[in-house]
């Protein structure tokens, strides 16, 4: 009984999830929708050709990202593996709860089950590290929008809010702060032997370690393998600011440029900080994949910076359009591994060395 009642509860989540990511979307293109039919019929349709090749660039560079951290654990992961099961995280990140959250640990199930036992805790922590650098590359990209525009930018309109250069600063001072505390969260776990000073800490590891099968010390080891390479680290970091989260951006830029926007250099600023910006909502596990959160933030930004009703939400939901698109296609690499895993149900993929 109690059983049935936790799958009916995880089933009303997602529903209310669904709801109101549907709800949102639906009010943007209600609330604009002879703006939006106008602008669809003017709209360059080749503009939507560059805007896929970043969003199918992004999941090959998120899938390489995961690729040199399983290795520098340890683990031989192939390229298609790597990518298969990438892309079956995309897919699950719409169709589950938590969002991309609920992707990763719909991933981390995968690949848990592809693992030799005894090694799927270090495999499972490669997923968790692959979203702690991707979470601090794109908190550090945002530092440094949001005060690149805060600098350049004397007025800001977001509904009946009106901002002057003080105001805007300001703002951009919280939002630093916030990704600044995101940061440190992300880092925190290579620094565990300060943490464990610190009253209460380590008497729950050792809890932990009792109760799970010495998972905490498992994970710090691990942590402990990854802090030997930190120019690694590093690498991995920019390489997502540029190869992931500039890549999640420029499909948005892309479809305002087919909307006839003129990209000047304040535009295309304004573009990247509201994306950005979109994206860390996204993030917030409370609508599939953040759809409609992510949209709803970049459309009001957007908005704010002076692109016109109509031109921002055709641009976007033409953005999260494809988004959808490519995380579905995640759906046949998921049908292709069940199909292969049925034919050779004793092969073990993943290996740990």
């Amino acid at each position: 009984m109690k059983q049935q009642q936790t799958i009916f509860y995880k089933f009303l989540k997602a529903v209310l999830r669904i709801s109101l990511a549907a709800a949102i979307i639906g009010s943007l293109v209600w609330l604009r929708q002879d703006q939006l039919r106008e602008c669809l019929q003017e709209f360059n349709c080749s503009w939507g050709i560059p805007a896929l090749v970043c969003v199918l660039f992004h999941t090959m560079v998120c899938s390489w990202r995961w690729r040199h951290l399983a290795q520098l654990q340890g683990f031989s992961l192939s390229e298609l593996e790597a990518y298969s099961l990438t892309m079956q995280g995309y897919f699950f990140s719409l169709v589950i709860p938590g969002g991309a959250i609920g992707g990763d640990v719909a991933k981390m199930g995968l690949l848990a089950r592809r693992s030799q036992p005894g090694s799927r805790a270090e495999g499972i922590f490669t997923v968790f590290m692959d979203r702690v650098i991707g979470m601090i590359a794109l908190f550090a990209l945002c530092i440094i929008l949001v005060w690149t525009f805060a600098v350049n930018r004397r007025m800001l309109q977001i509904g009946r809010i009106e901002l002057d250069s003080a105001g805007i600063c300001l703002g951009a001072a919280v939002i630093s702060a916030i990704c600044l505390a995101g940061i440190i969260c992300g880092i925190a776990i290579f620094f565990h032997r300060a943490l464990r000073k610190i009253p209460g800490v380590d008497p729950l590891l050792r809890w932990i370690d009792r109760r799970c099968g010495n998972l905490a010390s498992r994970m710090t080891a691990m942590a402990d393998q990854y802090a030997k390479y930190p120019a690694e680290l590093i690498k991995l970091t920019l390489a997502s600011i540029a190869g992931v989260h500039i890549m999640c951006i420029l499909p948005t830029l892309f479809m305002l440029a087919g909307a006839g926007v003129e990209l000047s250099s304040s535009i295309v600023l304004l573009i990247l900080t509201a994306v950005c910006l979109g994206n860390i909502a996204g993030l917030i596990p409370i609508t599939p994949g953040g759809i409609g959160m992510r949209d709803l933030t970049v459309i009001t930004l957007l908005h704010a910076g002076g692109i016109t009703s109509g031109t921002g939400e055709t641009a976007q939901l033409l953005t999260t359009g494809i988004t959808i698109f490519i995380n579905l296609l995640g759906g046949l690499f998921l049908i292709f591994d069940s199909a292969v895993s049925k034919s050779a149900p004793k092969q073990e993929s993943v290996n740990h060395e």
